[in-house]
């Protein structure tokens, strides 16, 4: 009830505003008709029934961003994303992405000047890296539902990049940032030339280029990011979060042996530790079992925060005219982005020979003097051994993802009778190669180097011996990993004309089609796979699917003021096609869409909107019909589950805390998921100087198609048993605990929020003034569980799903213009939130000696940033710009969360450690 009294609300301040105000805007003067995100109906415009954010040229340059990416995350209307540091260690792969209301990146369609483009999986989602930020024009931002319209992509909105076009002259860009504290430098540059205008002399072609590139940036480089051991005050206590990895240098040792009466015993411990009573250096104790102690390594120390980047991209666009009112207009693209990571170091269990007859094999010098008297007793027997080991003598482990995307477009517009009619055929690939560029190991040299004896795993970094040095070096891989291709065929088409005359003017009606082709493929390549120490064989992908579907769309201005719009889709999806096999998995889905809006505009500074419709998404082609495959190890570490009694998986254990290896799977069963959004919100302008609007929407999702996290898994073995299994370590032979990670039909999704933007502009003296104030309001971010119909939720909190829906996000930015000068300061806030709980079963938050597990239910504080900026003209046609980013140097909010990349003391999915930032650019067109 509170929810609908504030919709009403809404509703009627605007009704009161529109009731109330004198307009001061001026006549609207005879303009081209226009195409909005939105809409297939080309009319004059300027505010539409559907809320849609528009960022120009300019907007784009204040706010300092060097990407598209950080342009998309920093908008307040977005949550959900993947970001680029989630390619340390977090499964990222090299992908960026833009997520509308933490709705999710699946359900955000990407469009580059109005049309689709190859994405970057089995699915729908683009890359934003592969987008070029210096040949953007504008950014129009759909903030809700439109898969009536766009098709089943589209539940929670659109972001329509819009193409710098119909360009004279050439235009040169340059820029430099610099942080204040190591790491992080970046530069870019590039051109766009243009000849032709399409009005005077009938064509346009136009070409642009960019390069950028982005050093990395270490974690040890920033006090926030160069431990995960991190103590910390808490309700007048004095604790500490630990969060490092089992397999250390010197190694820990596991022993499996029988005891005198024949039964299995495991034993756990460190020789350093046992020898010298302390761990190494970066090292710290954990109590495994009683009595014993394991050195766990702080591996957080030695990642990569941020990877280091380059793209290069170019850009160029045709169009001529013929005929009577026809176009015929042609766009290429083509980018090519290279992200490298680099992580903690080579990870091994290493095999231990058990062999006596030497005194001087490192089982009688590191092992047999710490072993338990019932080990060694009269009637035991030592069955095997092996030591968890991190190879740091060969660096970390570092992999380049390379993004390359080609894009060609060829179509005509024009008018045919009293038909608006356009159509294009569009050919797009995306392809996304990972490579090995440091510290992997293959296995067979490098079991072959530990069997030698050479390589001892109980002695630090730098105390191997060369010829040691020589078979480590040897084993070393550096070549390709894997090559993701998606490959994009599109043929679209729609009209639109006056249907007839109405109280408030002509009716209008659109309809189009479009037949979309897209294919999938992996191929791995035959000299890493399954041949990397640790990593099974991995198999090849060739996936491919089809859709199509028709639109109609139906503007009917009912009255003088009012108007309204329907828009209806049916929508095909075929079954996907597994050319490998030869056979098809899944089926075909198949439905029909509609959304059904409303103006209300009393006066010319006043206007009322309200939506409703439906949409619906087939699951990825992956989500299908993946094979069973690796999927590496856990984010995080966990305690072995509690199993039933007697339960096999038990045995796959070890002693204390572990990271899980991980297997993913496809479900063939999985249903479309299907939606229902709403939308109602106002807008005024009661003078020239002023402008205010707010939108409340809502999208719930039934048979939502989501992986169960990890963390849920471990935390409920019981509902979640057959999701356990093993793997067999390739190094040792022994079974490992697994998971199997795959997509099902979890339940249900609610996202509810408020945006609201207001602007103001005025005069000081010479000086003028505006102010822009934007931001998103989440009321409800809350999902189900398999099998249930409760709710849980993440707003405010860190949920069950590892992520955070921020209650408020808010950008104030103040630009005052004065002669030659634009000077510009943003405002960045982030609410504060629940941090990521741990009770006293999970043992990640200790007493500083690490003696008593204690829990943990803290808070993570909000985050402000001040971002400054000043643009001078010197000349006509001569810009420079100088900025500072982050202007008070604040480091990210402490999170103690331990899942996710690999960077730990604060979550790099929502704050930057970079921190203070000094830029300069500039810009010169003749």
């Amino acid at each position: 009830m509170r929810i609908k009294q504030l919709a009403y609300a809404i509703g009627m301040i605007g009704l009161a505003g529109s009731m109330g105000t004198a307009s001061a805007a001026d006549d609207v003067q005879k303009a081209d008709k226009i195409e909005i995100t939105g809409s297939s109906i080309k009319r004059i415009v300027k505010e539409g029934a559907l809320p849609v954010q528009t960022l120009k040229r300019e907007d784009i340059t204040r706010t300092g961003a060097t990407s598209v990416a950080e342009l998309m995350q920093a908008m307040p209307a977005m949550q959900g994303f993947t970001a680029s540091a989630d390619s340390v260690g977090g499964g990222g792969g090299g992908l960026i992405t833009a997520s509308l209301h933490n709705i999710g990146e699946k359900y955000t369609l990407v469009l580059l000047n109005g049309r689709r483009i190859a994405p970057a999986d089995s699915g729908g989602t683009v890359n934003l890296a592969s987008i070029p930020l210096s040949a953007v024009e504008r950014v129009e931002i759909l903030t809700d539902g439109a898969s009536a319209l766009y098709g089943s992509d589209a539940i929670a909105g659109v972001v329509n990049f819009i193409l710098k076009r119909n360009q004279q002259g050439v235009d040169l860009e340059a820029r430099y940032t610099r942080p204040q504290h190591p790491g992080g430098k970046n530069w870019s540059a590039g051109f766009t030339a243009g000849f032709g205008d399409l009005s005077n002399d009938g064509f346009n072609a136009m070409v642009s280029y960019s390069h950028d590139s982005q050093d990395f940036l270490r974690a040890k480089d920033r006090d926030i990011s160069k431990t995960g051991i991190i103590p910390f005050g808490y309700k007048g206590q004095s604790l500490l979060f630990f969060n490092g990895s089992p397999r250390g240098i010197p190694g820990n040792v596991e022993v499996n042996y029988k005891d005198a009466a024949g039964l299995d015993q495991v034993y756990s411990f460190n020789p350093y530790y046992s020898a010298n009573q302390a761990c190494p250096p970066d090292h710290q104790r954990m109590e495994v079992s009683p009595g014993q102690y394991n050195c766990y390594f702080d591996y957080a120390s030695t990642v990569q925060i941020m990877p280091e980047s380059e793209r290069n991209s170019i850009f160029a666009t045709g169009r001529l005219k013929i005929g009577e009112g026809w176009t015929l207009f042609s766009d290429v693209a083509f980018s090519k982005y290279e992200m490298k990571t680099k992580i903690a170091a080579q990870t091994a269990n290493v095999p231990i020979s058990i062999d006596t007859s030497s005194p001087t094999t490192f089982y009688n010098t590191y092992i047999l003097p710490y072993l338990p008297a019932a080990a060694t007793a009269p009637g035991a027997s030592i069955v095997d051994a092996a030591a968890a080991y991190r190879v740091l003598d060969l660096g970390g482990r570092a992999s380049k993802y390379s993004n390359e995307s080609k894009h060609l477009v060829l179509g005509a517009e024009g008018d045919l009778g009293s038909w608006s009619l356009k159509g294009a055929g569009t050919i797009a690939e995306n392809t996304l190669s990972e490579d090995r560029i440091g510290g992997y190991v293959l296995q067979q040299p490098f079991v072959a180097a530990v069997r030698s004896g050479l390589v001892n795993p109980f002695v630090g970094p730098g105390q191997q011996t060369p010829a040691a040095m020589a078979l480590l070096n040897q084993a070393l891989y550096f070549g390709p990993l894997s090559k993701d291709k998606v490959k994009y065929k599109g043929i679209e088409g729609s009209g639109s004309t006056e249907l007839m005359e109405l109280p408030g003017g002509q009716a209008m009606v659109a309809i189009g089609g479009d037949f979309r082709d897209y294919s999938f493929t992996t191929t791995r390549d035959p000299a890493s796979n399954g041949k990397i120490l640790n990593e099974l064989a991995q198999p090849d992908y060739n996936l491919t699917r089809q859709a199509m579907g028709i639109f109609g769309e139906l503007a009917l201005p009912v009255l003088d003021k009012l108007e309204l719009s329907l828009s209806t889709r049916y929508d095909k999806i075929e079954s996907v096609k597994d050319k490998l096999l030869g056979v098809n998995v899944g089926n075909s889905n198949s439905k029909a869409t509609y959304k059904i809006s409303g103006r209300y505009q009393p006066t010319k500074s006043a206007l009322l909107r309200a939506s409703y419709g439906t949409g619906f998404r087939a699951p990825s082609m992956l989500d299908i019909a993946r094979p069973f495959s690796d999927f590496g190890v856990s984010a995080g570490t966990y305690n072995c589950p509690n199993f039933p009694a007697g339960d096999i998986l038990t045995t796959y254990c070890k002693p204390g805390k572990q990271q899980a290896e991980v297997f993913k799977q496809g479900e063939a069963t999985l249903k479309p998921e299907k939606s229902e959004q709403w939308s109602v919100g106002f807008r005024l302008e009661p003078s020239s100087s002023f402008g205010f609007g707010m939108d409340m929407w809502d999208v719930s999702i039934t048979d939502a198609v989501r992986e169960i996290d990890e963390s849920v898994i471990f935390d409920d073995p019981l509902t979640y048993h057959d999701r356990f299994t093993f793997k067999t370590n390739t190094a040792t032979g022994r079974k490992d605990l697994a998971i199997v990670l795959k997509a099902e039909n979890i339940g249900k999704l609610h996202n509810r929020g408020i945006d609201w933007d207001a602007v103001g502009r005025f005069r000081v003296m010479s000086a003028r003034v505006t102010t822009n104030f934007t931001g998103t309001y989440l009321l409800k971010s809350e999902y189900t569980r398999p099998g249930s119909q409760a709710y849980e939720s993440s707003l405010g909190q860190y949920g069950s799903d590892d992520k955070v829906a921020f209650r408020t996000l808010a950008n104030l930015v103040t630009t005052v213009e004065l002669g030659d000068f634009s000077n510009s300061m943003t405002v960045k806030y982030k609410s504060g939130y629940k941090d990521k709980t741990y009770s006293v079963a999970d043992c990640s938050v200790t007493t500083p000696d690490l003696a008593t597990c204690m829990p943990y239910d803290g808070t993570v504080s909000s985050y402000t940033t001040v971002d400054v900026q000043t643009r001078y003209m010197v000349r006509k046609g001569f810009t420079l710009t100088g900025g500072i980013t982050n202007l008070f140097d604040r480091d990210p909010p402490r999170s103690l969360r331990n899942t996710g990349s690999h960077q730990l003391g604060y979550d790099p999915r929502y704050a930057d450690a970079i921190g203070r930032s000094f830029y300069v650019s500039g810009n010169y067109k003749f």
